[in-house]
């Protein structure tokens, strides 16, 4: 096992910043490698007397990318320590690690009423971390005027907001003297019990989303299994502005072109997560197939959604795969993995079929299309918590 941290061997200042208000802090990193997840949170507490030591609330955002960027709360990432201890770094720990999809942009974050933990000029051009943080495959962004700045050109490094003591549902947007607020994530190689695997697994923002389209196609999505998996979900993104959800998903082999036996779904039901409704233009949303015992051997697939109609039902990304977005080195997590676009097989990672359910054969350039599958190691135990899937195989 291994553990990253920003600060492992650096500790806060001793006197807390007075303030009389709520405060919100966050940090901005990414990972740079796959399989990794975050274990918890540290927090520096300064001298007693100086900062709080009562139980606060910890979590992590997602940013999805663009101009302004896509914030996101990142379901299942919260948690409320007990009573801190002033003087020290604390850690809060997850019950459960999240796993982290890599290149993306996540912000730790934490709120709490009163003083807090401030040291100036620390993330911008001159300052120590000018160039960002680097441990291993950890590493936090500099601020704006630094050398290696979040790719988002709103989202400066050293984040705090005011007026809430709710990390889940304020973001801490803005920026103070390239401050360092002294939030730490930890992260770890360690894979929990019974895991399963997606390409973009904490990921509710999706990178620079350029609006909702329609029309009769079949959107595809290429990927890799290095062993013999179980097929848990299919997923996809629905936009805001999305009024409905794919009429047809399954999964074609890249060797035949055709669909792989049991996939096939003409009457998906689509499920939100978290949660059993269906979601059009809310998030991800997916059609359960812990019950249908698919199983994929290692080797090449596409994984695909379909629709005849007017109204918006998929959405994209220009540029995600491309040399400069951020999975032009591709994607993997455990077993699944995506190439990079210039190694995918023809028609490249995205792809599109017109006018029909098939096999895509129109290239989509380097755009994203935001659909994922989710997979257990056939020799790791399934979910058991099944639902049906309401179409026929």
């Amino acid at each position: 096992m291994s553990t990253y941290r920003l600060f492992p061997s650096t500790s806060g200042p001793t006197t807390a910043n007075s303030y009389g208000g709520d405060f919100i802090a966050g940090v901005a990193f990414t990972v740079t490698q796959p399989t990794l997840y975050l274990a918890g949170y540290y927090w520096w507490v300064c001298s007693a007397g100086s900062q709080s030591t009562a139980a606060q609330e910890f979590a992590l955002w997602n940013v999805g990318g663009g101009t302004a960027g896509v914030k996101a709360f990142v379901n299942t990432s919260s948690v409320t320590s007990g009573t801190l201890t002033a003087g020290q770094w604390n850690y809060v720990a997850l019950t459960t690690p999240i796993p982290l999809a890599e290149n993306q942009v996540y912000v730790a974050t934490t709120a709490f009423p009163g003083n807090f933990p401030d040291t100036n000029n620390q993330f911008g051009s001159g300052n120590t971390y000018a160039a960002g943080i680097t441990n291993g495959p950890l590493f936090a962004y500099s601020d704006t005027t630094g050398s290696a700045a979040v790719p988002v050109s709103s989202l400066h490094q050293g984040l705090f907001g005011t007026g809430s003591t709710d990390p889940t549902s304020a973001f801490p947007g803005s920026g103070s003297n390239s401050a360092n607020f002294w939030i730490d994530p930890l992260i770890t190689t360690t894979v929990p019990s019974s895991p399963t695997y997606r390409v973009f697994p904490s990921m509710p923002a999706p990178y620079n989303l350029t609006g909702a389209a329609s029309g009769t196609y079949t959107l595809a999505m290429e990927f890799e299994l290095s062993e013999s998996c179980q097929v848990e979900k299919l997923w996809m993104y629905s936009y805001a502005g999305c009024t409905v959800l794919p009429s047809r998903c399954g999964i074609f082999s890249v060797t035949s072109q055709t669909e792989v036996s049991g996939s096939d779904n003409s009457s998906p039901s689509w499920l939100s997560a978290p949660g059993t409704s269906a979601t059009a233009g809310g998030g991800w949303c997916y059609v359960d197939y812990s019950s249908a015992n698919l199983i994929l051997p290692a080797g090449k697939y596409r994984v695909a959604i379909y629709a005849a109609t007017a109204s918006n039902w998929f959405s994209y990304s220009t540029g995600y795969w491309g040399t400069t977005g951020p999975g032009s080195l591709g994607s993997s997590n455990g077993p699944i993995s995506v190439p990079s676009n210039g190694s995918a097989d023809t028609p490249g990672i995205g792809g599109s079929l017109a006018g029909s359910w098939g096999y895509p054969t129109s290239a989509s350039g380097s755009n994203g299309f935001w659909m994922d599958v989710e997979v257990v190691p056939a020799s790791l135990p399934a979910s058991s918590s099944a639902l049906l899937l309401s179409g026929p195989f």
